[in-house]
């Protein structure tokens, strides 16, 4: 069903409506996929959230640096480190904490065994 939302009637808003109903992640990663590619970088971060899809990280940082959306990139790359421990991952949050100038969360970040 949000093939056919997303696809063929092209609405994000109703998709991400569909994705609310049902709750389910497969669903909710769709929906974020087509929020990165659609710009809209703040709702696609939540959406991959809500999927717990840690897979397009690689994708979601370079659309966050892109549209400097920091704080939500930080909330989606704790999420990520949970999932894989990718020195990109970790690279990138210290990277997101500076931007935000979260130097505390930086220090403690490194701290971390």
């Amino acid at each position: 069903a949000v093939d056919v939302l997303l696809n063929n009637i092209r609405s994000i808003e109703r998709a991400e409506e569909f994705a609310f109903r049902v709750e389910e992640d497969v669903v909710w990663s769709q929906v974020a996929k087509a929020q990165l590619r659609e710009g809209l970088v703040s709702e696609a971060i939540e959406s991959f959230i809500r999927a717990d899809d840690a897979a397009h990280f690689l994708d979601v940082i370079r659309a966050a640096e892109e549209a400097n959306v920091y704080n939500d990139l930080v909330k989606y790359l704790l999420m990520v480190r949970q999932k894989a421990r990718e020195p990109k991952v970790d690279g990138e949050l210290i990277f997101a904490y500076a931007k935000i100038d979260r130097l505390s969360d930086i220090e403690e970040f490194i701290l971390m065994p």
